[in-house]
């Protein structure tokens, strides 16, 4: 029983005496007779009113003994003090109090205690770091001194959930982020969208710079506004680079905001100037005729000669996709294979 009783004793003594070295926070003080505001580094006191007569009325003292009474006199007027009510210089005037504001300072330059237990001596101020912008003090060895609550990494979200200007995003209802205090959960990642660094920083989340958008970790991450068609119109509308062009109104595709159409037919599809292959195959409504290179309807069949442009929709062979295999000629109004017509015009002319 005795030796029971010294090993219960030595871990009593262990516990009680034995630096922590997880769970740590600042000790935080405030000037004078100045209080921390709970979840701030503000510290502040509040005063009394102080009354005063208004402009152009003397404070005149009515009995000289306690308690001491005032009025305010102005040519022979007299009024009952105090007429308005004022705060000390520096403090702000609530309406109904008076406060003075000042920073929270640290104890020691840093001394940090374990959450639970009072320090018994300043051993932890070398393995700690105060971190403003959290309003926290963090470990040195094992936790990096985060510049904002975005910063915060993924891995680390006890410690967002610690911080008072903070909030962890958890993923079950969001993305995982820490995110500023009043900041926005976003339940999904096209949501983030919204805030590109909230999107990166998550851990359900990636950016996707191209087109400016936040995609799922597992999502894809397009080159252009084209190739998001094929998620549809939310991601395209999400997307802060990119626009929808409805198939009731254009062929239904994403283009880019900035210089992309939304073309009302497939064939005028064949005149942009930027992608017109992948906007023509991406749409809802057109395909790629690949054979001359020009865009048409689903319900079209795609014309694989100039020459059957030329017998069959000579309009065709205007559109600008198309000139690469293509030509019109105006004096004959016929569609010809362009590498031929460029061939004759080399050939020499004999009279």
């Amino acid at each position: 029983m005795a030796v029971v009783n010294i090993i219960t004793a030595f871990i009593i003594i262990f516990f009680i005496i034995a630096p922590s070295t997880t769970g740590f926070e600042c000790n935080v003080v405030c000037p004078g007779s100045y209080a921390l505001l709970a979840g701030t580094s503000i510290c502040r006191i509040n005063a009394a009113f102080i009354g005063i007569c208004s402009d152009g009325w003397t404070k005149t003292t009515t009995s000289f003994s306690p308690p001491y009474s005032y009025s305010c006199e102005r040519n022979g007027n007299s009024r009952p003090f105090p007429m308005e009510n004022t705060c000390p210089n520096g403090y702000t005037n609530t309406s109904t109090d008076c406060y003075h504001d000042t920073g929270a300072s640290l104890v020691s330059q840093g001394t940090c205690a374990p959450v639970t237990t009072p320090p018994t001596s300043n051993s932890y101020t070398a393995n700690c770091a105060w971190c403003a912008a959290l309003f926290l003090c963090v470990e040195k060895s094992t936790t990096p001194c985060y510049g904002s609550c975005v910063a915060v990494a993924t891995s680390n979200s006890l410690l967002c959930d610690r911080s008072p200007y903070c909030q962890w995003c958890t993923t079950a209802t969001s993305i995982g982020v820490c995110q500023p205090n009043g900041g926005t959960c976003y339940s999904t990642c096209l949501l983030a969208t919204a805030e590109s660094a909230v999107c990166a920083a998550s851990a359900e989340c990636k950016w996707c710079g191209a087109i400016s958008l936040c995609q799922p970790r597992a999502g894809t991450c397009y080159t252009s506004c084209p190739l998001a068609s094929v998620e549809g119109s939310t991601v395209c509308s999400t997307a802060q680079q990119c626009q929808w062009c409805p198939d009731t109104t254009s062929i239904g595709v994403c283009q880019p905001k900035s210089g992309g159409v939304c073309w009302a037919t497939c064939n005028l599809a064949s005149n942009d100037t930027v992608a017109a292959a992948d906007v023509c195959s991406q749409s809802l409504n057109c395909q790629w005729c690949s054979a001359i290179g020009y865009c048409s309807s689903n319900a079209a069949a795609c014309l694989t000669t100039c020459e059957v442009v030329a017998k069959s929709d000579p309009s065709i062979c205007h559109l600008l996709s198309i000139q690469t295999k293509c030509q019109w000629c105006s004096g004959l109004s016929y569609c010809s294979k362009k590498k031929l017509l460029d061939q004759r015009r080399r050939m020499p002319h004999h009279v």
